[in-house]
């Protein structure tokens, strides 16, 4: 549950951390664990030990789309349905996704252009995940008018409403705690 996550990083700052530790625990008891998980794992790891508060990714507005679509079809609420954030905070790391505006094929175009490396994730063509299965449909989901334009409206509209209603919560939070403050003074 995002929100339930959400509320312990901010109430737990060793979140990450412990986050961690129990990911480690639990691939070392699964057999034949996940190559992405491994991944994010590593990276975080590495991150941590090194004293970074930022790791910087790669993800572009193809991306962005996907995941939309993905927790789309999950069912996800608003939180889920928001995708991808510029900034988004994991306990003591903070993932940074500076491209979420710029579409892959511009993205690897500048990157070649410039003579700049980058990586490919293997997992984006391994049909045993739901991203690249879903990638063969977009010409069709685009032809029927959910393209990565829409979809993308769909985030931001998410994300607004989803902070409309966590800024909402907060302020009947405030309102509640100042009635429970009048009552005890009361008594």
């Amino acid at each position: 549950d995002p929100e339930r996550s959400r509320l312990l990083e901010e109430r737990h700052p060793d979140f990450a951390r412990e986050q961690l530790r129990d990911a480690a625990e639990a691939i070392a008891a699964t057999a034949g664990p996940d190559f992405v998980d491994i991944a994010r794992l590593l990276l975080a790891a590495h991150a941590l030990a090194v004293g970074a508060s930022h790791i910087v990714l790669a993800h572009h507005a193809d991306d962005a789309a996907e995941t939309v679509l993905m927790r789309l079809c999950a069912g996800s609420g608003l939180t889920g349905l928001a995708g991808l954030q510029p900034l988004s905070g994991h306990g003591e790391l903070t993932l940074a996704r500076p491209f979420l505006g710029v579409p892959k094929a511009r993205l690897v175009a500048t990157c070649r252009a410039l003579g700049q490396g980058f990586v490919t994730d293997p997992s984006n063509a391994d049909d045993r995940f739901l991203r690249p299965r879903l990638r063969r449909l977009a010409a069709t989901l685009a032809a029927e008018g959910l393209d990565r334009r829409r979809l993308l409206r769909l985030a931001a509209r998410s994300a607004r409403a989803d902070a409309a209603l966590v800024q909402r919560a907060a302020h009947l939070d405030a309102f509640i705690d100042g009635l429970e403050d009048r009552t005890s003074t009361r008594l």
